[in-house]
């Protein structure tokens, strides 16, 4: 009975998210302020989700920002250099990635550990809600490069993993 509870309200708050959720970073005309023309290396968080969302089979998903951003994974956006952390917007399927550069590179393991603690939730959630998805979360991962966390919740994570670098 809990477990359907908890499902039942963490589909309520994906679908709350898909609401107030910011979603105009998925549009391919969308450029990013800090985007580099010359550099094929140094990709933008908003680039790397592009070429994630091009790439891999996702469901309907939704870009989370602001309050959405800090209510599931304890990130502040003032915190950040730049972020795009996209999820399936209905809350029926775990999939999800994010690309975030924090300004202190002191906070990398504490956005890391967040986004560990967050796929730990998800587990917990959709093991009785949707076990046919579990695969996507038991081959997840959470990475750091300098300032700079990814990971991903998906059907071909591997390929996620080759994407974000």
């Amino acid at each position: 009975m809990k477990k359907t509870l908890l499902a039942l309200s963490l589909a309520g708050i994906c679908l709350l998210l898909a609401g107030c959720s910011d979603n105009s970073g998925k549009s391919s005309g969308d450029s990013s302020n800090n985007s580099t023309e010359n550099s094929t290396t140094a990709e933008t968080p908003a680039e790397k989700a592009e070429e994630l969302l091009n790439t891999i089979n996702f469901p309907e998903m939704v870009q989370v920002r602001g309050t959405n951003l800090e209510a599931s994974l304890g990130i502040k956006e003032e915190e950040l250099e730049d972020h795009a952390v996209y999820r399936c917007g209905s809350g029926a399927y775990p999939d999800e990635f994010g690309i975030i550069v924090v300004k202190d590179s002191g906070n990398v393991m504490k956005v890391k550990s967040a986004v560990k603690d967050w796929i730990d939730f998800q587990s917990d959630s959709y093991r009785d809600y949707k076990p046919e998805h579990m695969y996507k979360l038991e081959d997840s991962f959470v990475s750091v490069n300098g300032k700079t966390v990814t990971y991903a919740i998906c059907e071909d994570n591997s390929k996620a993993r080759e994407i974000l670098g």
